[in-house]
C-alpha cells in the first residue's frame, strides 16, 4: 500500500527534475534558415552574462567551455570572466548556462565536428566551442537543467567549432 502512495510522489518529483531539462520553445523555421547567412551575432560569453535581457530569445554565436558532466550537467563558461573565485562561485560560475541541443544541431553541423563532439559527449569531456544558439536569459522562463540550476539556456542548433580541452 505504501509504494502505491509513495509513486505518484515519486513521478512529481521525477517530473519536477526531468521537467526543468527542456526547453520551453523549438526553434521556428525561419530560425533555421538564418543559419545559412552570416547575420548571427557573435557575443562574448562576459557580455552575455552581464545583459541577458539584451540577448533574451534571439539567435547568437557564442564560444565557451562546454562542460558535461556525470550526464546530467550540460554546461557553457568562460573561465576569463571571473578573477579569483571561490570554489563555490567557480562551481555557481560553471553551471550558471544550461545547454540543450536542438534536433536541428545534428543536421546543421559539419559531420567531422559532429564525430568529434560524439566522441566528446561519449567520455563525459570538456571543450572550446563555438555554436550558434538561441538563447534564453530572461527570470520569466524558469530555471533550466538538472535540479533547475541553471538561469540560462542556450539552445544549440549547430556547432562550429571544439577541441577538447582538459577540464581546469
Amino acid at each position: 500500500m505504501r509504494f502505491i502512495f509513495l509513486l505518484p510522489v515519486g513521478l512529481v518529483l521525477l517530473c519536477s527534475d526531468v521537467c526543468g531539462q527542456f526547453p520551453p520553445l523549438k526553434l521556428e523555421p525561419q530560425e533555421i534558415e538564418r543559419l545559412a547567412k552570416s547575420e548571427i551575432p557573435t557575443i562574448p560569453y562576459c557580455e552575455l552574462l552581464r545583459n541577458p535581457k539584451l540577448f533574451d530569445q534571439k539567435l547568437i554565436r557564442i564560444r565557451g567551455i562546454y562542460a558535461l558532466t556525470g550526464g546530467e550537467y550540460s554546461n557553457l563558461y568562460d573561465p576569463s570572466c571571473l578573477n579569483s573565485p571561490t570554489p563555490e562561485e567557480k562551481v555557481r560560475f560553471e553551471t550558471e548556462t544550461w545547454v540543450w541541443f536542438d534536433e536541428a544541431y545534428e543536421t546543421q553541423t559539419n559531420p567531422g565536428i559532429a564525430k568529434i563532439f560524439a566522441q566528446l559527449r561519449d567520455f563525459y569531456g570538456w571543450a572550446d566551442v563555438i555554436v550558434v544558439a538561441k538563447f534564453f536569459g530572461s527570470e520569466k522562463h524558469g530555471r533550466y537543467g538538472h535540479l533547475s540550476s541553471a538561469r540560462f539556456m542556450l539552445d544549440v542548433v549547430r556547432i562550429e567549432h571544439v577541441q577538447p580541452v582538459n577540464p581546469g
